[in-house]
């Protein structure tokens, strides 16, 4: 029994390690691939995108930036609607084109309209990760075509 509890324990332990490191190695692939375009790009250890910090952002923001030394000056670029309060103010900081390296993905951010124009052209070059859009439903549109109708 007692041999029992020890390996419940130890999977307990080890399995948070577990992810702590993988968030980690991502984390540090996605700098180095961030690195090797040369564009500005600012660290985040969260990823705005996870379904566990959507959730849970409004309860943890107001700690996070309470920290000193500017540790949660990441909760400026990784809060839902950011970028409605900030307008251009982080391009102004840091250019036109700049990166959001998270452990889930890395952002590009462009202020420039031709860059932007030429990114939605290049769809191949510039694919948007599926995993993003995969967790949400697909029949979002047919529920609001049979909403919109039946208001008729």
């Amino acid at each position: 029994m007692l041999l029992c509890a020890m390996a419940y324990l130890t999977v307990l332990l080890i399995l948070p390690l577990l992810v702590l490191l993988q968030h980690v190695i991502r984390f540090l692939t996605n700098r180095s691939n961030a690195l090797k375009t040369g564009l500005p790009f600012v660290m985040s250890p969260v990823d705005p995108m996870h379904p566990l910090w959507v959730i849970t952002q409004n309860m943890f923001l107001p700690l996070l930036k309470r920290l000193p030394f500017e540790l949660g000056r990441f909760t400026r670029y990784n809060m839902r609607g950011w970028v409605y309060d900030d307008k251009y103010k982080m391009h102004a900081e840091l250019g036109d084109a700049w990166i959001n390296v998270t452990p889930g993905e890395n952002m590009l951010f462009v202020a420039d309209p031709d860059a932007a124009i030429d990114i939605f052209s290049r769809r191949k070059d510039f694919v948007k990760p599926l995993r993003l859009y995969s967790k949400f439903p697909i029949r979002l549109n047919e529920q609001l075509v049979d909403i919109v109708s039946h208001m008729k």
